[in-house]
């Protein structure tokens, strides 16, 4: 057995949850990270950032003298980089993943942003995963969308207010204002993403569920 697991959200839908169920099974490697936000960085101009920001930590780093402070850390920052300046080296990872031991039946990624990309992003992952050998699985699980996206607004809000951030409006406010915004309605537009999925991977690969 040789499968890939990818996870491609929903955003705030039990994502997660079901990468530590995944992680408790002896037969399955997810890797150094739950999210690799490789292929939403390469294909969504409103993913763009994740580049950016690994190109900023890395920097900011070595202009302090830290790069090699937390080998296992910057050396996590360099290896998401290389995945997204080359795909085939985030495919390579995973074949090496999966061969290192003779136990490991699945590997995977479970980015919860991929539910954004088109149907040429779902084409790229699976050749590249398949031209490795692997028998790629899709797990897209959903939530009710206006709970999803106050969900994903409340846990901005507080990772912001972590950071000092003092704010004006109120949640339903905020709701009002950026519920109609294309990052909010690609990742909450479930049938766009379902049309594409279908076009891309056959029906017996891919698994719906949903978090209620």
């Amino acid at each position: 057995m040789k499968i890939f697991v990818l996870g491609i959200g929903a955003q705030k839908s039990g994502t997660t949850w079901l990468h530590s169920q995944l992680m408790k099974n002896a037969s399955i490697d997810m890797g150094f990270a739950k999210e690799y936000h490789t292929f939403d960085a390469v294909f969504s101009e409103h993913c763009s950032y994740f580049r950016t920001d690994l190109v900023n930590t890395i920097s900011n780093k070595e202009k302090d003298g830290n790069l090699g402070g937390n080998r296992a850390n910057c050396s996590e920052h360099i290896k998401r980089l290389s995945f997204i300046d080359n795909t085939d080296s985030y495919f390579d990872y995973f074949d090496e993943l999966h061969s290192k031991s003779s136990n490991t039946k699945a590997v995977g990624d479970i980015t919860p942003s991929y539910s954004m990309l088109t149907c040429e992003a779902y084409q790229h992952i699976k050749q590249g995963l398949e031209l490795r050998g692997f028998d790629v699985k899709v797990i897209f699980l959903m939530r009710e969308p206006v709970e999803r996206v106050w969900s994903m607004l409340r846990m901005g809000r507080r990772n912001a207010g972590r950071k000092g951030k003092v704010f004006s409006n109120s949640e339903t406010e905020a709701l009002r204002r950026d519920y109609r915004s294309p990052h909010q309605e690609l990742r909450t537009r479930y049938d766009r993403t379902i049309v594409d999925l279908e076009k891309s991977f056959a029906a017996e690969n891919i698994f719906y569920d949903f978090y209620e």
